[in-house]
């Protein structure tokens, strides 16, 4: 779960990297791509905690039972 977090910060890194360089946002392509791509592996990601977490709760609730 952590390296999904960790990889969902990287991406936040990447794109205010990007959103800080001087110009044209619309003109920068490599942000463009970046943004693109960010938004389909934090829908993934966020998938996945969601999944896992669903999961440890089911864990939890049947080890106290």
């Amino acid at each position: 779960m952590s390296r999904n977090k960790r990889e969902k910060k990287e991406l936040e890194d990447e794109l205010l990297k990007e959103l800080s360089k001087e110009g044209d946002l619309l003109q920068n392509t490599a942000l463009v791509a970046k943004l693109e791509e960010s938004k389909t592996k934090s829908t993934l990601i966020t998938q996945i905690l969601k999944e896992a977490k669903t999961s440890k709760e089911t864990i939890d609730k049947e080890r106290m039972s």
